[in-house]
């Protein structure tokens, strides 16, 4: 499956099969220590280590051995851990990993009202198979399932009530790897920290 960034055109949000045209990549696998977090939160699970997620001030879990990436257009940042490293790829695909876009600026529209939005449109794109609301101080949204022919996503989509900022993570691979990848999807969305404050 195609990187999927989400772009803003005028107000509404596309989501576009896209082969890295203007977008300003690094594009590299990072290898860096575990970034440590202050005492209130959980240290790494074995297998995994926390990635910092600089412009965004958040943290994300990454498998030993996958690949990081980050993406950035205009004001909306791209983030990327995947099982294949797609930058290797000469369409840009990747079949299992996690994407995490971060919209910064939605202009006038409100952050709530927006990834509600999103959430009944991406679930429009095929079977929705759960779904369950996310209310925590300042992020609102959806956590839920959608399988999309021979591809399952499992979504994260929160709005800063706070901030106004938007974020949509996702987490997908081939359907009949659903059930091997599951655990690996779960601990990371389950675990994807989003700073209340930015």
């Amino acid at each position: 499956m195609k990187k999927i960034l989400f772009i803003i055109v005028t107000g509404i949000v596309f989501s576009l099969y896209s082969n890295t045209g203007g977008i300003q990549a690094t594009n590299q696998q990072i290898n860096n220590p575990i970034y440590s977090f202050s005492d209130n939160r959980i240290d790494a699970p074995d297998g995994y280590k926390w990635v910092k997620l600089k412009a965004i001030k958040s943290y994300v879990l990454q498998p030993n051995g996958w690949f990081f990436n980050i993406e950035q257009q205009n004001k909306t940042y791209a983030y990327f851990v995947t099982k294949e490293d797609y930058t290797k790829d000469p369409n840009q695909m990747f079949a299992t990993g996690f994407s995490l876009n971060a919209l910064t600026d939605i202009g006038s529209k409100k952050a709530i009202d927006f990834s509600e939005t999103m959430f009944i449109n991406l679930k429009k794109q095929g079977t929705l198979l759960e779904s369950k609301k996310i209310d925590d101080e300042n992020l609102v949204g959806k956590i839920f399932i959608v399988q999309i022919g021979k591809t399952i996503i499992k979504y994260k989509i929160v709005g800063n009530k706070k901030t106004n900022k938007v974020y949509i993570a996702s987490f997908e691979t081939p359907a009949d790897k659903w059930e091997e990848n599951k655990d690996t999807a779960n601990i990371i969305l389950d675990n994807l920290n989003f700073n209340q404050n930015y």
